[in-house]
């Protein structure tokens, strides 16, 4: 008799987490990380990770903003999945920035309209990007 609202209250509480779950779930995630050739050099490779976590074509497009368009070169500016993967993408940034500290940011469209966003820090010191 003293177990069926506490299991009433257990199923509540794993069906509300079920439904955001269902709510919050997003189709593509993209990373952004340092592609480090060698240590102690200086940085100018990145890496873009994208992920479709769908079963489905999809067409997703890269743009970067805050950068000179002149000074960086991105390897493609479509990732296309068949199906659900990972796809990466490199960009490079080359050493004519002034030194200091250069935002950026990396912007992914998806096929539904939405702007997924992932700022970036690079440092460039006198010598070069670090």
């Amino acid at each position: 008799m003293l177990r069926a609202p506490w299991a009433a209250a257990v199923a509540s509480m794993g069906l509300l987490l079920f439904i955001f779950g269902l709510w919050s779930y997003s189709p593509y995630h993209y990373t952004v990380s340092r592609a480090e050739t060698r240590q102690a050099e200086a940085i100018h490779d990145y890496r873009i990770n994208v992920a479709s976590k769908l079963y489905r074509p999809a067409e997703l497009r890269i743009s970067i903003e805050g950068l000179p368009a002149d000074s960086y070169h991105l390897e493609r500016r479509e990732v296309r999945f068949q199906t659900a993967g990972r796809q990466d993408v490199d960009l490079h940034v080359d050493g004519s920035l002034s030194p200091g500290l250069h935002s950026f940011v990396v912007h992914l469209d998806t096929p539904t309209g939405e702007r997924l966003s992932y700022r970036v820090q690079h440092f460039v010191d006198g010598k070069g990007a670090l």
